[in-house]
């Protein structure tokens, strides 16, 4: 049996993601079993925009809300849930 992790970094419409792309959050994971906080938060973040601050090692993006929350917040979101709006500026090496 292969493991499913860790994800591929490509969004909802299968783009790549890196650190530093520009992503809205388009769907909500499942979130039954969150506590109320966390709930709070993943509903927040839905439909906003946040940059991609790293990847866990199974693949999660992490998006910090405190800019927009006005609280530190940080949720793991996997990157099929994320609609890519605008990407990191690659540079030739």
């Amino acid at each position: 049996m292969s493991s499913q992790y860790p994800l591929k970094a490509n969004d909802v419409k299968g783009r790549p993601l890196v650190v530093g792309d520009w992503v809205r959050v388009a769907v909500l994971p499942d979130i039954a079993a969150l506590d109320r906080h966390a709930k709070r938060a993943f509903c927040f973040a839905l439909g906003k925009t946040f940059r991609i601050d790293s990847f866990d090692r199974y693949g999660h993006a992490e998006l910090d809300l405190s800019r927009k929350l006005g609280s530190f917040e940080t949720i793991w979101v996997e990157p099929a849930f994320l609609s890519r709006s605008r990407a990191v500026r690659r540079t030739d090496i």
